[in-house]
């Protein structure tokens, strides 16, 4: 057998390989992710901290974001949406936006229904 054939079975072995090692580090590390699921009572803490339903205008989701429109920004728990989980807020002129991760478009549909 060539030389050139020895590099090429030892090249593809090697680039098998690494793909299983690869493959390997991502299916394991997708096993490992948990899902965050809250229960309704905790939807509702979050909405008691918005000021309560009655004081959400809008709610839409975008990623990690929920951004809500607001009738009285001044009614916000912050406090209690820290002890939440929620990370941040932008206070816009007629916006705020809580980053808060997985949650955010299953808080959004809670509150729209």
């Amino acid at each position: 057998m060539p030389d050139y054939f020895v590099y090429i079975i030892i090249g593809c072995a090697t680039t098998l390989a690494i793909g299983l090692f690869i493959f390997l580090i991502v299916f394991f590390r997708k096993k490992n992710v948990k899902k965050t699921s809250i229960t309704t009572s905790d939807y509702d803490k979050y909405i008691d901290a918005f000021g309560g339903k009655e004081n959400i205008i809008s709610a839409s989701s975008q990623g990690s974001r929920l951004i809500l429109v607001l009738k009285d920004y001044d009614v916000v728990d912050l406090e209690e949406l820290n002890k939440l989980g929620i990370t941040s807020s932008i206070k816009m002129s007629n916006k705020i936006t809580f980053i808060i991760g997985s949650l955010s478009s299953d808080i959004a549909k809670y509150i729209n229904k």
